[in-house]
């Protein structure tokens, strides 16, 4: 059951985990305590995907074949431990990761290949090109904005009208 902000405010909140545990149990534990790695296996390599997003804009900007200078992105699988309340009660999961063995974090470790990665390096902006409003009896211009089913049920109704 959800509790009113006042009571986060109380001296016993020591951390944003005890937050998250007073709000309600998250998704996702929030105080990890340690981990393992069970699984280091690379990706095939067939398509650009398989390979690091950075690394490979690098290698384009320099004019070189990504396939013969890159190493694929890692698929690692951890087994993580998370604190989930005060009493010891600790809960295991499973994580899979990419991972790049060019790139690295400020720590030193390898760097995290995310979906926001993929996702900066390969998707296009959305641009909105008239603005959100449409005329909905005009059909071309209601094509135009992506509903030409509705447009076409639009007409056909209009026949029979």
């Amino acid at each position: 059951m959800q509790q009113s902000i006042t009571s986060f405010r109380d001296s016993e909140v020591r951390s944003a985990g005890d937050i998250m545990r007073q709000a309600g149990i998250p998704a996702k534990p929030v105080d990890y305590i340690t981990g393992k790695v069970i699984s280091r296996k690379p990706l095939s390599g067939s398509t650009k995907y398989s390979y690091c997003p950075y690394c490979l804009g690098r290698a384009k900007l320099n004019g070189q074949d990504y396939k013969t200078v890159l190493r694929p992105l890692q698929s690692v699988t951890y087994k993580n431990l998370y604190r989930v309340d005060a009493n010891g009660g600790a809960k295991i999961l499973i994580e899979t990761e990419l991972e790049c063995t060019a790139c690295r974090e400020r720590d030193g470790h390898p760097k995290r290949i995310t979906l926001d990665d993929f996702s900066k390096a390969y998707s296009e902006p959305y641009r909105e090109e008239s603005g959100n409003f449409v005329d909905s009896n005009d059909i071309e211009e209601l094509k135009k904005a992506g509903f030409a089913e509705y447009a076409e049920n639009l007409t056909f109704n209009n026949q029979f009208a």
